[in-house]
Protein backbone atom coordinates (compact mmCIF):
# COMPACT_ATOMS: atom_id res chain seq x y z
CA UNK A 1 0.00 0.00 0.00
CA UNK A 2 1.30 3.46 -0.93
CA UNK A 3 2.63 5.62 1.90
CA UNK A 4 1.85 8.93 0.16
CA UNK A 5 -1.19 10.48 -1.43
CA UNK A 6 0.21 10.93 -4.95
CA UNK A 7 -2.79 13.00 -6.02
CA UNK A 8 -1.34 15.81 -3.92
CA UNK A 9 2.12 15.60 -5.50
CA UNK A 10 3.14 17.96 -8.29
CA UNK A 11 3.34 16.21 -11.67
CA UNK A 12 6.19 17.37 -13.87
CA UNK A 13 7.29 16.22 -17.30
CA UNK A 14 10.91 15.22 -16.73
CA UNK A 15 13.31 13.59 -19.21
CA UNK A 16 16.57 12.04 -18.02
CA UNK A 17 18.66 11.63 -21.17
CA UNK A 18 21.82 9.54 -21.44
CA UNK A 19 24.05 9.22 -24.50
CA UNK A 20 24.74 5.52 -24.86
CA UNK A 21 28.42 4.77 -24.10
CA UNK A 22 29.25 8.41 -24.83
CA UNK A 23 33.06 8.37 -25.19
CA UNK A 24 32.96 5.16 -27.22
CA UNK A 25 30.11 6.51 -29.36
CA UNK A 26 32.11 9.68 -30.10
CA UNK A 27 35.00 7.57 -31.34
CA UNK A 28 32.70 5.44 -33.48
CA UNK A 29 30.89 8.41 -35.02
CA UNK A 30 34.06 10.25 -36.02
CA UNK A 31 35.26 7.07 -37.76
CA UNK A 32 31.95 6.49 -39.54
CA UNK A 33 31.22 3.35 -37.48
CA UNK A 34 27.95 2.21 -35.91
CA UNK A 35 28.14 2.92 -32.13
CA UNK A 36 25.89 -0.07 -31.34
CA UNK A 37 27.58 -2.79 -33.39
CA UNK A 38 31.26 -1.73 -33.35
CA UNK A 39 33.56 -3.37 -30.82
CA UNK A 40 35.47 -0.43 -29.36
CA UNK A 41 36.93 0.69 -26.06
CA UNK A 42 38.40 4.03 -25.03
CA UNK A 43 41.56 3.07 -23.20
CA UNK A 44 43.80 5.39 -21.20
CA UNK A 45 47.46 4.65 -21.86
CA UNK A 46 50.01 4.77 -19.06
CA UNK A 47 53.39 5.94 -20.37
CA UNK A 48 52.64 4.49 -23.83
CA UNK A 49 52.69 0.90 -22.54
CA UNK A 50 51.00 -1.64 -24.75
CA UNK A 51 48.85 -3.33 -22.10
CA UNK A 52 48.54 -0.57 -19.49
CA UNK A 53 45.78 1.89 -18.72
CA UNK A 54 42.09 1.58 -17.85
CA UNK A 55 38.94 1.22 -19.94
CA UNK A 56 37.17 4.60 -19.72
CA UNK A 57 34.26 3.54 -21.94
CA UNK A 58 33.18 0.49 -23.90
CA UNK A 59 30.71 0.21 -26.75
CA UNK A 60 27.63 -2.01 -26.27
CA UNK A 61 29.11 -4.60 -28.67
CA UNK A 62 32.40 -4.72 -26.73
CA UNK A 63 30.46 -5.28 -23.50
CA UNK A 64 28.24 -7.96 -25.02
CA UNK A 65 30.82 -9.87 -27.07
CA UNK A 66 33.85 -9.64 -24.77
CA UNK A 67 32.39 -8.87 -21.35
CA UNK A 68 34.28 -5.59 -21.16
CA UNK A 69 33.42 -3.29 -18.27
CA UNK A 70 34.42 0.27 -17.49
CA UNK A 71 37.63 0.59 -15.42
CA UNK A 72 38.74 -2.87 -16.58
CA UNK A 73 42.51 -2.84 -16.97
CA UNK A 74 44.03 -2.87 -20.43
CA UNK A 75 45.98 -6.05 -19.70
CA UNK A 76 42.69 -7.92 -19.14
CA UNK A 77 41.21 -7.06 -22.55
CA UNK A 78 40.99 -9.79 -25.22
CA UNK A 79 43.80 -9.62 -27.74
CA UNK A 80 44.94 -11.65 -30.74
CA UNK A 81 48.56 -12.84 -31.05
CA UNK A 82 49.12 -10.82 -34.21
CA UNK A 83 47.85 -7.59 -32.65
CA UNK A 84 49.85 -8.17 -29.48
CA UNK A 85 52.95 -8.46 -31.65
CA UNK A 86 52.10 -5.17 -33.38
CA UNK A 87 51.74 -3.46 -30.00
CA UNK A 88 55.07 -4.73 -28.71
CA UNK A 89 56.90 -3.66 -31.88
CA UNK A 90 55.38 -0.15 -31.73
CA UNK A 91 56.21 0.12 -28.06
CA UNK A 92 59.84 -0.94 -28.61
CA UNK A 93 60.21 1.62 -31.40
CA UNK A 94 58.40 4.27 -29.32
CA UNK A 95 55.90 4.69 -32.14
CA UNK A 96 52.20 5.49 -31.93
CA UNK A 97 50.39 2.37 -30.78
CA UNK A 98 48.06 0.66 -33.29
CA UNK A 99 44.36 0.77 -32.43
CA UNK A 100 42.67 -1.97 -34.48
CA UNK A 101 42.87 -5.70 -33.86
CA UNK A 102 41.94 -7.06 -37.28
CA UNK A 103 41.50 -10.64 -36.10
CA UNK A 104 39.04 -9.77 -33.32
CA UNK A 105 37.51 -6.77 -35.14
CA UNK A 106 38.22 -4.77 -31.99
CA UNK A 107 39.27 -1.12 -31.61
CA UNK A 108 41.36 0.21 -28.69
CA UNK A 109 41.54 3.99 -28.94
CA UNK A 110 43.07 6.64 -26.65
CA UNK A 111 40.78 9.29 -25.10
CA UNK A 112 40.22 12.72 -26.64
CA UNK A 113 38.44 14.61 -23.89
CA UNK A 114 38.36 17.97 -25.67
CA UNK A 115 36.50 16.35 -28.58
CA UNK A 116 34.00 14.75 -26.18
CA UNK A 117 33.33 18.10 -24.51
CA UNK A 118 32.62 19.70 -27.90
CA UNK A 119 30.20 16.92 -28.85
CA UNK A 120 28.46 17.30 -25.49
CA UNK A 121 27.98 21.00 -26.19
CA UNK A 122 26.37 20.16 -29.55
CA UNK A 123 23.94 17.81 -27.83
CA UNK A 124 23.02 20.40 -25.21
CA UNK A 125 22.42 22.92 -27.99
CA UNK A 126 19.81 20.54 -29.46
CA UNK A 127 18.14 20.22 -26.06
CA UNK A 128 17.60 23.99 -26.05
CA UNK A 129 15.27 23.55 -29.02
CA UNK A 130 12.91 21.61 -26.76
CA UNK A 131 13.02 23.47 -23.45
CA UNK A 132 14.36 26.69 -21.93
CA UNK A 133 18.01 26.69 -20.75
CA UNK A 134 16.79 27.34 -17.20
CA UNK A 135 14.89 24.03 -17.35
CA UNK A 136 18.01 22.05 -18.29
CA UNK A 137 20.50 20.54 -15.88
CA UNK A 138 23.64 18.81 -17.21
CA UNK A 139 23.95 15.96 -14.71
CA UNK A 140 27.25 14.75 -16.19
CA UNK A 141 29.05 14.90 -19.53
CA UNK A 142 26.71 12.20 -20.91
CA UNK A 143 23.52 12.74 -18.88
CA UNK A 144 21.15 15.71 -18.87
CA UNK A 145 17.88 16.41 -17.08
CA UNK A 146 15.22 18.24 -19.08
CA UNK A 147 12.03 19.67 -17.61
CA UNK A 148 9.65 19.93 -20.58
CA UNK A 149 6.55 20.73 -18.50
CA UNK A 150 6.27 24.23 -19.98
CA UNK A 151 6.96 23.18 -23.59
CA UNK A 152 5.20 19.81 -23.95
CA UNK A 153 1.89 21.27 -25.18
CA UNK A 154 3.73 23.61 -27.55
CA UNK A 155 4.96 20.60 -29.52
CA UNK A 156 1.77 18.56 -29.10
CA UNK A 157 -1.21 20.91 -28.52
CA UNK A 158 -4.80 19.78 -28.10
CA UNK A 159 -6.47 17.04 -26.14
CA UNK A 160 -6.37 14.24 -28.72
CA UNK A 161 -3.29 12.74 -27.08
CA UNK A 162 -2.80 11.94 -23.42
CA UNK A 163 0.01 13.48 -21.40
CA UNK A 164 1.66 10.05 -21.39
CA UNK A 165 1.55 9.85 -25.20
CA UNK A 166 2.82 13.39 -25.68
CA UNK A 167 5.83 12.71 -23.47
CA UNK A 168 6.75 9.58 -25.38
CA UNK A 169 6.41 11.29 -28.77
CA UNK A 170 8.58 14.25 -27.70
CA UNK A 171 11.22 11.94 -26.27
CA UNK A 172 11.24 10.00 -29.54
CA UNK A 173 11.61 13.22 -31.53
CA UNK A 174 14.63 14.23 -29.43
CA UNK A 175 16.18 10.80 -29.98
CA UNK A 176 15.73 11.02 -33.76
CA UNK A 177 17.02 14.61 -33.95
CA UNK A 178 20.22 13.76 -32.09
CA UNK A 179 20.77 10.66 -34.20
CA UNK A 180 20.18 12.44 -37.51
CA UNK A 181 22.33 15.46 -36.67
CA UNK A 182 25.13 13.88 -34.64
CA UNK A 183 24.87 10.09 -35.04
CA UNK A 184 24.40 9.32 -31.33
CA UNK A 185 21.88 6.96 -29.77
CA UNK A 186 20.34 8.32 -26.58
CA UNK A 187 18.33 6.64 -23.84
CA UNK A 188 15.43 8.57 -22.29
CA UNK A 189 13.84 7.99 -18.92
CA UNK A 190 10.51 9.82 -18.55
CA UNK A 191 8.93 10.51 -15.20
CA UNK A 192 6.53 12.56 -13.10
CA UNK A 193 9.59 13.87 -11.25
CA UNK A 194 13.38 13.66 -11.40
CA UNK A 195 13.83 10.46 -9.39
CA UNK A 196 11.21 8.57 -11.39
CA UNK A 197 12.81 9.69 -14.67
CA UNK A 198 16.25 8.61 -13.42
CA UNK A 199 15.01 5.22 -12.25
CA UNK A 200 13.10 4.70 -15.51
CA UNK A 201 16.24 5.35 -17.50
CA UNK A 202 18.59 3.20 -15.41
CA UNK A 203 16.28 0.26 -14.83
CA UNK A 204 14.11 -0.02 -17.94
CA UNK A 205 14.92 2.34 -20.82
CA UNK A 206 18.48 1.02 -21.18
CA UNK A 207 17.05 -2.45 -21.79
CA UNK A 208 14.18 -1.49 -24.12
CA UNK A 209 14.38 -1.69 -27.90
CA UNK A 210 13.07 1.89 -28.15
CA UNK A 211 15.58 3.08 -25.51
CA UNK A 212 12.68 4.86 -23.78
CA UNK A 213 10.70 4.13 -20.62
CA UNK A 214 8.14 6.10 -18.64
CA UNK A 215 7.47 5.78 -14.90
CA UNK A 216 4.67 7.61 -13.13
CA UNK A 217 3.40 7.73 -9.56
CA UNK A 218 1.09 4.84 -10.39
CA UNK A 219 4.17 2.69 -11.15
CA UNK A 220 5.88 3.12 -7.78
CA UNK A 221 4.66 -0.09 -6.18
CA UNK A 222 4.99 -2.25 -9.30
CA UNK A 223 8.28 -0.87 -10.67
CA UNK A 224 10.21 1.14 -8.07
CA UNK A 225 9.63 -1.37 -5.29
CA UNK A 226 10.68 -4.26 -7.53
CA UNK A 227 14.20 -2.91 -8.22
CA UNK A 228 16.75 -5.55 -7.18
CA UNK A 229 19.32 -5.67 -5.69
CA UNK A 230 19.49 -2.55 -3.50
CA UNK A 231 22.60 -1.35 -5.35
CA UNK A 232 20.57 -1.03 -8.57
CA UNK A 233 18.70 1.86 -6.96
CA UNK A 234 20.14 5.30 -7.64
CA UNK A 235 22.65 6.47 -4.96
CA UNK A 236 22.72 3.21 -2.99
CA UNK A 237 26.27 1.87 -3.09
CA UNK A 238 27.58 -1.40 -1.69
CA UNK A 239 28.46 0.08 1.71
CA UNK A 240 25.03 1.66 2.18
CA UNK A 241 23.37 -1.56 1.01
CA UNK A 242 25.21 -3.48 3.73
CA UNK A 243 24.07 -0.97 6.35
CA UNK A 244 20.48 -1.31 5.18
CA UNK A 245 20.72 -5.10 5.18
CA UNK A 246 21.99 -5.05 8.77
CA UNK A 247 18.75 -3.22 9.63
CA UNK A 248 16.61 -5.83 7.91
CA UNK A 249 16.07 -3.72 4.78
CA UNK A 250 16.56 -6.22 1.96
CA UNK A 251 14.59 -4.56 -0.84
CA UNK A 252 13.38 -1.16 -2.01
CA UNK A 253 9.92 -2.15 -0.81
CA UNK A 254 11.37 -2.73 2.66
CA UNK A 255 13.03 0.69 2.54
CA UNK A 256 9.82 2.41 1.38
CA UNK A 257 7.85 0.89 4.26
CA UNK A 258 10.50 1.26 6.96
CA UNK A 259 9.94 3.51 9.99
CA UNK A 260 11.14 6.88 8.71
CA UNK A 261 11.78 8.07 12.27
CA UNK A 262 14.47 5.41 12.62
CA UNK A 263 15.94 6.30 9.21
CA UNK A 264 16.05 9.96 10.21
CA UNK A 265 17.69 9.24 13.56
CA UNK A 266 20.29 6.94 12.01
CA UNK A 267 21.14 8.78 8.78
CA UNK A 268 19.71 12.28 9.23
CA UNK A 269 18.39 14.09 6.18
CA UNK A 270 19.97 11.48 3.90
CA UNK A 271 17.83 8.79 5.52
CA UNK A 272 14.70 10.80 4.82
CA UNK A 273 15.82 11.29 1.22
CA UNK A 274 16.19 7.52 0.78
CA UNK A 275 12.74 6.99 2.28
CA UNK A 276 11.11 9.51 -0.05
CA UNK A 277 12.94 8.25 -3.15
CA UNK A 278 11.96 4.66 -2.38
CA UNK A 279 8.37 5.90 -2.39
CA UNK A 280 8.88 7.71 -5.72
CA UNK A 281 8.82 11.17 -4.11
CA UNK A 282 11.17 13.90 -5.36
CA UNK A 283 10.07 17.51 -5.15
CA UNK A 284 13.13 18.91 -6.91
CA UNK A 285 12.44 21.72 -9.38
CA UNK A 286 15.11 21.75 -12.10
CA UNK A 287 15.15 25.53 -12.52
CA UNK A 288 15.73 26.07 -8.78
CA UNK A 289 19.50 25.93 -8.80
CA UNK A 290 21.27 24.62 -5.71
CA UNK A 291 23.81 27.04 -4.25
CA UNK A 292 26.23 25.37 -1.82
CA UNK A 293 26.84 27.13 1.49
CA UNK A 294 30.55 26.48 1.17
CA UNK A 295 32.70 25.37 -1.71
CA UNK A 296 36.14 24.07 -2.48
CA UNK A 297 38.46 23.30 -5.36
CA UNK A 298 40.37 20.06 -5.65
CA UNK A 299 42.84 18.29 -7.89
CA UNK A 300 43.49 14.53 -7.76
CA UNK A 301 45.99 12.43 -9.65
CA UNK A 302 46.93 8.78 -9.92
CA UNK A 303 50.66 8.89 -10.61
CA UNK A 304 52.11 7.02 -13.62
CA UNK A 305 54.51 5.07 -11.36
CA UNK A 306 55.46 4.63 -7.72
CA UNK A 307 57.32 7.66 -6.33
CA UNK A 308 59.67 7.94 -3.39
CA UNK A 309 59.48 10.97 -1.07
CA UNK A 310 62.15 12.98 -2.89
CA UNK A 311 60.55 12.46 -6.30
CA UNK A 312 57.10 13.14 -4.88
CA UNK A 313 57.98 16.62 -3.62
CA UNK A 314 58.02 17.92 -7.21
CA UNK A 315 54.55 16.41 -7.82
CA UNK A 316 53.30 17.99 -4.61
CA UNK A 317 54.53 21.45 -5.62
CA UNK A 318 53.08 21.11 -9.12
CA UNK A 319 49.69 19.98 -7.86
CA UNK A 320 49.44 22.68 -5.20
CA UNK A 321 50.53 25.39 -7.65
CA UNK A 322 47.98 24.34 -10.27
CA UNK A 323 45.12 24.15 -7.78
CA UNK A 324 45.79 27.46 -6.01
CA UNK A 325 45.93 29.18 -9.42
CA UNK A 326 42.30 28.11 -9.92
CA UNK A 327 41.46 29.63 -6.52
CA UNK A 328 43.01 32.93 -7.64
CA UNK A 329 41.07 32.73 -10.89
CA UNK A 330 37.88 32.80 -8.81
CA UNK A 331 39.09 35.90 -7.04
CA UNK A 332 39.19 33.94 -3.79
CA UNK A 333 41.49 33.14 -0.89
CA UNK A 334 41.48 29.78 0.90
CA UNK A 335 41.53 29.25 4.66
CA UNK A 336 42.04 25.46 4.58
CA UNK A 337 44.25 23.06 2.65
CA UNK A 338 43.57 19.34 2.54
CA UNK A 339 46.20 16.83 1.42
CA UNK A 340 45.62 13.19 0.53
CA UNK A 341 48.59 10.92 -0.13
CA UNK A 342 47.90 7.35 -1.22
CA UNK A 343 50.61 4.75 -0.96
CA UNK A 344 51.36 2.16 -3.64
CA UNK A 345 49.43 -1.13 -3.65
CA UNK A 346 52.62 -2.98 -2.64
CA UNK A 347 52.71 -1.10 0.67
CA UNK A 348 51.09 -2.34 3.88
CA UNK A 349 49.61 1.10 4.67
CA UNK A 350 47.00 3.00 2.65
CA UNK A 351 48.33 6.54 3.13
CA UNK A 352 46.93 9.54 4.94
CA UNK A 353 44.42 12.36 4.57
CA UNK A 354 44.91 15.53 6.62
CA UNK A 355 43.73 19.13 6.70
CA UNK A 356 45.35 22.34 7.89
CA UNK A 357 43.83 25.72 8.70
CA UNK A 358 45.60 28.80 7.32
CA UNK A 359 45.24 32.56 7.31
CA UNK A 360 43.18 33.22 4.11
CA UNK A 361 45.64 33.18 1.21
CA UNK A 362 46.07 32.41 -2.48
CA UNK A 363 49.85 32.74 -2.46
CA UNK A 364 51.61 29.87 -4.21
CA UNK A 365 54.63 29.98 -1.91
CA UNK A 366 52.45 30.06 1.22
CA UNK A 367 50.31 27.06 0.28
CA UNK A 368 53.31 25.04 -0.91
CA UNK A 369 54.85 25.63 2.51
CA UNK A 370 51.62 24.45 4.17
CA UNK A 371 51.42 21.35 1.96
CA UNK A 372 55.04 20.45 2.68
CA UNK A 373 54.34 20.83 6.40
CA UNK A 374 51.42 18.39 6.18
CA UNK A 375 53.44 15.90 4.17
CA UNK A 376 56.49 16.00 6.45
CA UNK A 377 54.31 15.61 9.55
CA UNK A 378 52.22 12.63 8.45
CA UNK A 379 54.32 10.75 5.86
CA UNK A 380 55.64 7.50 7.34
CA UNK A 381 59.10 8.10 5.88
CA UNK A 382 59.47 5.03 3.69
CA UNK A 383 56.39 4.07 1.63
CA UNK A 384 56.20 4.50 -2.13
CA UNK A 385 53.48 6.92 -3.27
CA UNK A 386 50.99 6.46 -6.12
CA UNK A 387 48.14 8.91 -5.49
CA UNK A 388 47.87 12.58 -4.56
CA UNK A 389 44.88 14.80 -3.86
CA UNK A 390 44.97 18.50 -2.97
CA UNK A 391 41.98 20.67 -2.14
CA UNK A 392 41.40 24.19 -0.85
CA UNK A 393 38.30 25.35 0.99
CA UNK A 394 36.60 27.98 3.16
CA UNK A 395 36.92 30.70 0.54
CA UNK A 396 36.78 34.42 1.17
CA UNK A 397 36.56 36.96 -1.61
CA UNK A 398 38.73 40.04 -1.18
CA UNK A 399 41.47 41.89 -3.04
CA UNK A 400 43.26 42.85 0.17
CA UNK A 401 46.62 41.25 0.91
CA UNK A 402 46.74 39.92 4.46
CA UNK A 403 50.38 40.08 5.51
CA UNK A 404 51.93 37.35 7.65
CA UNK A 405 53.63 39.07 10.59
CA UNK A 406 56.26 36.32 10.73
CA UNK A 407 57.42 36.77 7.12
CA UNK A 408 59.13 39.56 5.21
CA UNK A 409 56.35 41.95 3.98
CA UNK A 410 58.29 42.98 0.87
CA UNK A 411 58.72 39.31 -0.13
CA UNK A 412 54.98 38.65 0.33
CA UNK A 413 54.12 41.61 -1.91
CA UNK A 414 56.68 40.45 -4.47
CA UNK A 415 55.26 36.88 -4.41
CA UNK A 416 51.73 38.22 -5.01
CA UNK A 417 52.88 40.22 -8.03
CA UNK A 418 54.74 37.19 -9.38
CA UNK A 419 51.65 34.95 -9.02
CA UNK A 420 49.51 37.51 -10.88
CA UNK A 421 52.08 37.84 -13.67
CA UNK A 422 52.30 34.06 -14.15
CA UNK A 423 48.49 33.78 -14.16
CA UNK A 424 48.17 36.48 -16.82
CA UNK A 425 50.78 34.85 -19.06
CA UNK A 426 49.10 31.43 -18.79
CA UNK A 427 45.66 32.89 -19.38
CA UNK A 428 46.85 34.50 -22.60
CA UNK A 429 49.27 31.89 -23.93
CA UNK A 430 48.31 28.65 -22.16
CA UNK A 431 49.58 26.76 -19.14
CA UNK A 432 52.72 25.45 -20.83
CA UNK A 433 53.90 28.94 -21.81
CA UNK A 434 55.64 29.33 -18.45
CA UNK A 435 56.67 26.67 -15.96
CA UNK A 436 59.46 25.70 -13.59
CA UNK A 437 62.41 23.90 -15.19
CA UNK A 438 62.01 21.07 -12.67
CA UNK A 439 58.81 20.04 -14.47
CA UNK A 440 60.97 18.90 -17.40
CA UNK A 441 62.48 16.17 -15.23
CA UNK A 442 61.42 12.53 -15.49
CA UNK A 443 59.34 12.94 -12.34
CA UNK A 444 57.24 15.93 -13.38
CA UNK A 445 53.68 15.43 -14.64
CA UNK A 446 52.28 18.97 -14.93
CA UNK A 447 53.19 19.39 -18.61
CA UNK A 448 51.50 16.13 -19.59
CA UNK A 449 48.44 16.99 -17.47
CA UNK A 450 48.26 20.46 -19.01
CA UNK A 451 47.47 18.76 -22.31
CA UNK A 452 44.59 16.81 -20.81
CA UNK A 453 40.94 17.33 -19.90
CA UNK A 454 39.61 15.55 -16.83
CA UNK A 455 42.98 13.84 -16.40
CA UNK A 456 42.94 12.26 -19.89
CA UNK A 457 44.29 13.22 -23.29
CA UNK A 458 42.34 16.14 -24.63
CA UNK A 459 44.39 19.14 -25.70
CA UNK A 460 46.63 21.90 -24.38
CA UNK A 461 45.76 23.23 -20.96
CA UNK A 462 42.86 20.93 -20.36
CA UNK A 463 42.08 22.28 -16.90
CA UNK A 464 41.59 25.79 -18.23
CA UNK A 465 39.19 24.51 -20.90
CA UNK A 466 37.02 22.80 -18.30
CA UNK A 467 36.95 25.92 -16.14
CA UNK A 468 35.86 28.14 -19.05
CA UNK A 469 33.00 25.84 -20.05
CA UNK A 470 31.43 25.43 -16.61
Amino acid sequence: MANFDYSKEKIQDIFMIDVKSFYASCECVIRGLDPLTTRLVVLSHAENTSRGGLVLAASPAAKKDFGVTNVMRGRDLPISKSFNKELLIAEARKETLPIYDEELKFYRVPPRMRYYVKENMKINKIFKDYTAPIDMHPYSIDETILDVTASLNYFYPGNELSRYQKRDLLAREIQLTIYKKLGFYVTVGIGDNVILAKLAMDNEAKHNRTMRAQWTYSDVESKVWSIKPLTEFWSIGSRMAKRFESMGILSIKDLANYDFHILNNKFGIVGMEYYHHANGIDRTIVRNRYLPKSNSLSNNQVLPKDYNAKEFMLILKEQVSQTISRVRKRGAKAATIHLYVGYAMSENERGFSRQLKMAPTNSTSAVIKAAESLFNKFYNGHSKIRHIGVSFGKFTYTDELQLDLFSDPSKQIKDEKLDKAVDEIRLKYGFTSIFKAASLSDYGTSLDRANSVGGHAGGTDGMEVVEKNK
